[in-house]
């Protein structure tokens, strides 16, 4: 268990399959801002500010400071923890916002309607189609994938009428056409 300045709550930081574990901490919902690192389970650096600026003003400024007297880098950071409160609104929103800005975002999948498989994420009474409809002239060609089974089929259709009938017998998750 940790215990870190004002604010703090003990945590403790389980973690398997890593030689380190990093996880950076900050407090902002009381007039004193505070930042620490924790390195398994070991309270590695702490800095605290009680200083008439706000914590918006400080925050980052700590935070770099404490990665560059250790010489890491935020990446190498596992995870941020940001207190929860109670305490100032505002600070508590700053503390959140600078542990969002600090998060390095990339797209590791993509999931739509027509193209998930969590089978928690479906309903096994259904089937979850995708379907792509291509106006040409005036036909309409008509690709429709079942993601649950595998199926898929391809048909031309000349009438709208009969492309909304379709469209409403399959209820596709997603649809995709052309302008």
């Amino acid at each position: 268990m940790i215990t870190a300045g004002y604010g703090w709550k003990g945590f403790r930081v389980l973690w398997k399959g890593k030689d380190r574990m990093r996880i950076l901490g900050i407090e902002s919902s009381s007039l004193v801002a505070s930042a620490a690192l924790v390195t398994d389970e070991v309270l590695t650096a702490e800095y605290t500010v009680d200083f008439k600026k706000t914590h918006s003003q400080t925050l980052l400024p700590m935070i770099e400071e404490i990665v560059r007297m250790l010489g890491i880098d935020l990446a190498s950071i596992d995870g941020i923890a940001v207190a929860g409160g109670p305490g100032s609104f505002t600070g508590l929103r700053i503390g959140a916002a600078t542990a969002k800005g600090l998060v390095k975002r990339e797209v590791v999948r993509i999931v739509t309607p027509g193209t998930t498989v969590d089978p928690q994420a479906l309903d096994e009474t259904k089937n979850n189609y995708i379907m792509c409809v291509a106006y040409i002239g005036d036909t309409y060609g008509v690709s429709v994938a079942d993601v649950t089974t595998g199926e898929y089929f391809v048909t031309e259709i000349g009438d709208s009428g009969m492309l909304f009938d379709e469209i409403t017998h399959l209820m596709p998750s997603e649809l995709i056409c052309n302008e």
